[in-house]
Parts: structure tokens; C-alpha cells; sequence
């Protein structure tokens, strides 16, 4: 079995190799994934971060911070700042707070974050 296990990693794209990598991070940490979230419930996800954009909304800094954790995308959007130290694309990142649905993408404003190994 780990034989054809080793060849079946082997015949995976990069891209296959790392959802597999944080659907296993996801299970360890034991967050909800982003596609079984339930709007307007307060959830914990995480997963790594795919982009960090500086969006001004109505005059104000903001940051938006997209995190995909193997089953789906989120949208953090956190108001009144123009960086976050040690986030960028790549990070592990859990956060956690209220999600609502805007324009079809599961969205988390302010959430609480934490920066993971």
C-alpha cells in the first residue's frame, strides 16, 4: 500500500499536492471548513493565505485576505488598517469570527487571527 501510495504522489500536480497538504493541516488543527460554514454563525477557520489586497472603503485603509484551505474560499476583511505584521501570501493563518455570504464568497469582517506554524 505505501508503494502505491509513494506513486500516486508521484502522478500529482503541484497544485493536487497542496490541497492535500492543507486538508491534513485542517484536520490537525481542527477548524471548520470553509465550504460546511454556516452563515451568520461564528466560526474558525483555517488555511493559507492566498492574497493580500489594500482595499480603501469609503475614505478608510482596509485590508482584504483571501484564505483557501483546500475546500474552499473565505474573504477577512479587516477595517481601519493599511498592513498586518507577518501576514502575506503563503501564511497559515486561523481567524475566527461572524461570517455572512457577500456576493457568493463566505466573508469574516475584523476576525480575530492567529498567525500558525
Amino acid at each position: 500500500m505505501a508503494l502505491r501510495d509513494a506513486f500516486k504522489k508521484l502522478r500529482m500536480s503541484t497544485d493536487e499536492l497542496d490541497r492535500e497538504k492543507r486538508l491534513e493541516r485542517l484536520a490537525a488543527v481542527g477548524c471548520t471548513p470553509i465550504d460546511e460554514a454556516v452563515d451568520r454563525q461564528v466560526v474558525e477557520l483555517f488555511g493559507q493565505v492566498q492574497s493580500v489586497r489594500i482595499v480603501p472603503r469609503a475614505g478608510a485603509p482596509a485590508i482584504d485576505v483571501t484564505i483557501d484551505d483546500g475546500h474552499g474560499l473565505a474573504l477577512a476583511m479587516f477595517f481601519g488598517r493599511r498592513s498586518i505584521p507577518g501576514v502575506h501570501a503563503g501564511t497559515a493563518l486561523k481567524v475566527k469570527g461572524r461570517c455572512s455570504m457577500r456576493s457568493g464568497r463566505l466573508t469574516l469582517i475584523n476576525p480575530e487571527y492567529e498567525l500558525v506554524d
